[in-house]
């Protein structure tokens, strides 16, 4: 995947105040945030299941087929 192909994303989790996990990752132009979740190791990092989760970009609620974009 070249520089100008790929899609520059972070994926936090905060599992309690004061604490995070930031992953970076570059993904595919069409990536979800599914897609995201999965490639960053957080679910299993923290045994963290897909559908309990409260999801957000930039702040907003999201669904876990949002599609992510530059």
């Amino acid at each position: 995947m070249g520089p100008a192909e790929a899609l520059g994303v972070e994926v936090v989790y905060c599992p309690k105040p004061h604490e995070t996990d930031l992953t970076a990752l570059q993904l595919q132009p069409g990536a979800t945030v599914r897609d995201a979740l999965r490639a960053s190791g957080v679910l299993q990092r923290h045994a963290l299941e897909e559908g309990s989760l409260a999801l957000g970009l930039w702040g907003r609620a999201c669904t876990l087929d949002q599609a992510l974009r530059a």
